[in-house]
Order: structure tokens, then sequence, then C-alpha cells
């Protein structure tokens, strides 16, 4: 499962607006929203990408950037939170909020 910033933002309880701005300080995105080149592959993003059909222009490209499960725990300890959730096999009570 994969998690929008709207989504995520709200797990670590901050905005959305917050969130993004940290990760471009960071530099796990740019300014598109979309994963900086270190970040593509390490599983920790995964960029849905759509069409859309705009009445002038024609059909436009566009991708969204999701957190994947797994990179949830990534991302807040990028942040200097606590990790969100227990990493897969490892029980509930082992992590510390």
């Amino acid at each position: 499962m994969a998690y929008t910033f709207d989504q995520a933002a709200a797990m670590f309880c901050m905005g959305r607006n917050t969130l993004t701005r940290r990760l471009r300080e960071l530099g796990m995105i740019d300014r598109s929203n979309l994963p900086t080149g270190p970040w593509r592959d390490r599983g920790t993003f995964k960029v849905k990408v759509s069409t859309f059909n705009h009445p002038v222009i024609g059909y436009r490209h566009y991708g969204q950037t999701l957190i994947t499960e797994s990179g949830l725990n990534t991302v807040a300890r990028k942040l200097g939170l606590a990790r969100y959730r227990p990493e897969p096999g490892q029980k509930a009570v082992a992590w510390i909020n």
C-alpha cells in the first residue's frame, strides 16, 4: 500500500505543506514533488503516472508521488520522528513512539 502526502502528513501529525517542504529541504523530492535521483529506486517513494485531457492543450501526463509502507519509517527517521509502524515481521510492542 502507498500513501499520499496528505495521508502521510496526518500520520506524522503535521500538515501536507510542512511535510513536502521538509522533504524538499532534505533533498528527497524536487520542486515538482517527484523523488530526486538518489531516492528514485530505493523503495521509499512510488510515482503513479496518470493522464488527463486538457480542453485546450490535449492529453497531459503527470506524476503523483506516493510514500510506500516501508518508506514511512524511512521518512520518519529522516524527519527526526519516531518510527511510524513496525518493520514487517516485527512485533508491535517492539517499536517506540
